[in-house]
């Protein structure tokens, strides 16, 4: 799983959980210095489930200080790919 994202230095660290059906991965938000600045970078890893209609979600895992961060996409690639993937916005 691939995210584009900006988070203010000032809130970094607010905890994010992305759901697909009965998995879970969570990480903390980093901070790109300014919700200006948008980052994208690799943050875990989750099986895909078969072809169908699935639901996945983003959202905070606990509670949040002030704001979690500026989410613009996100990208389910091969586990393999060690390059970030072209994003919309590059």
């Amino acid at each position: 799983m691939w995210l584009d994202w900006a988070c203010d230095r000032g809130v970094a660290g607010n905890v994010f959980r992305l759901q697909l059906e009965d998995q879970k991965l969570t990480g903390r938000a980093p901070g790109t210095g300014t919700w200006d600045l948008y980052r994208h970078d690799k943050f875990g890893r989750l099986e895909l489930p078969p072809p169908g209609r699935h639901k996945l979600t983003f959202d905070a895992e606990g509670p949040i200080r002030n704001c979690l961060l500026d989410l613009r996409e996100v990208q389910l690639v091969p586990a393999d790919r060690t390059r970030p993937p072209r994003f919309d916005a590059d």
